[in-house]
């Protein structure tokens, strides 16, 4: 997605129905790779509401894009308070890693 103030690199990730599976398999490879400090996954799900829901599967799966899309719309406009609260608390977040990581 981008560059985050400290120039760290910001990916977005569909995890569909692994849940922690998901967050562990990254968290292994990072560990493997020699960053795991460097990795914080956020579940952003819930923050997700139903209208986005809704209207995901409807542009998804059932193909109705003109529907769907507006209502994802919507919906992120409905859940835009709390997903910048995330985004300021996983800045919290990272900052306390970068204080106390080795």
């Amino acid at each position: 997605m981008g560059l985050d103030e400290y120039k760290n690199a910001i990916y977005v990730l569909g995890k569909k129905s692994l849940g922690d599976r998901y967050t562990n398999i990254i968290h292994g490879i990072a560990e493997i790779m020699g960053v795991r400090y460097q990795v914080l996954a956020v579940n952003t799900m819930p923050h997700v509401n139903w209208v986005m829901k809704i209207g995901g599967f409807i542009s998804r799966r059932v193909g109705m894009v003109f529907i769907g899309r507006p209502l994802v719309g919507l919906g992120t406009r409905k859940a835009y308070w709390a997903l910048v609260n995330l985004v300021e608390i996983t800045r919290l977040q990272a900052l306390d890693r970068r204080q106390v990581d080795p």
